[in-house]
This record gives C-alpha cells, structure tokens and sequence, in this order.
C-alpha cells in the first residue's frame, strides 16, 4: 500500500511539473512564475505624422510558458479598449507587443492567462489606482508599477 501511496505521489508531482515547466507558483496568482508579470517597459515616441506606435515588454518572474499561457496587452484610447500585437519574445523569455493608434496619451495593462481564458496574473493589479499604466507620447517611458 505504501508504494502505491508513493507511486500516486510522484505521478501528481510530474504532471504538475509538466504544466507549470517546474516553476514556482505565481504569487497570489496560483499559476506558475512565468505567468508573474513583474513589470514592464515601454517605447511611445512623438510622432510627426499623427500616428504613435507603442513598443511594450512585460517582464516576468520566469521565462514565458510559451504554448501553455496566454500573454496580452490592452491599450485605452479615447475609442475604447483595444488588443496590442503579441511581436515575439525577447531573448530573456519576456512577451512583447505592439499598437498604434493616433491617441498621443493611452493607458495600458496586461493579462495573464491559462488556455481555458482564466486569468492568472493581471498588470497593474485590478485594484490598484488607476489600474492601467498611463504613457504619453514622447514622454519618458519605463513602465515601473507595472506588477
């Protein structure tokens, strides 16, 4: 019975290894660190002809899950909410995103997600004040409360 027990055991820990790559949970997020976004940083220049394009990288406390968690960016412009483009990822394993819009002040945040569409981590926090991250165009950007 106790190599059983023990057999169940480590099966429930390798298949959760297996979803979470083997990485820590994300705080408060109950999913793993790749889902913890701890920040985030930005490129909004000035534009000359009416268009401003956003260049935005969310940093994670892990690098992406990429096929298990869905990473996404979310622009307020004075049309509403809007999905940025997923560009790629950089070489430290962090989404990043693209969008352009002729609005030169835009707020933006983030989500993380399982396949099932259940956020795990949202940036900035749903109950922070604001919860999204404010950048003017030409201004100097960084993303820091971006978590």
């Amino acid at each position: 019975m106790r190599r059983k027990l023990l057999g169940v055991a480590v099966v429930t820990m390798l298949a959760l290894a297996a979803f979470t790559g083997g990485a820590p949970a994300a705080p408060g997020g109950g999913g793993p660190a790749c889902a913890d976004i701890t920040n985030g940083s930005s490129n909004f220049p000035a534009s000359t002809t009416g268009t401003f394009t956003l260049r935005f990288e969310a940093q994670l406390a892990a690098p992406a899950c990429i096929g298990k968690v869905t990473y996404m960016l979310f622009v307020t412009t004075d049309t509403g909410i809007q999905e940025a483009t997923l560009t790629g990822f950089s070489p430290e394993g962090n989404p990043q995103f693209q969008f352009s819009t002729t609005d030169s002040t835009i707020c933006v945040f983030g989500t993380t997600s399982r396949k099932t569409g259940r956020v795990i981590d949202r940036a900035p926090n749903a109950d922070s004040s604001p919860d999204c991250l404010a950048l003017v165009a030409g201004g100097v950007g960084g993303g820091g409360g971006f978590n």
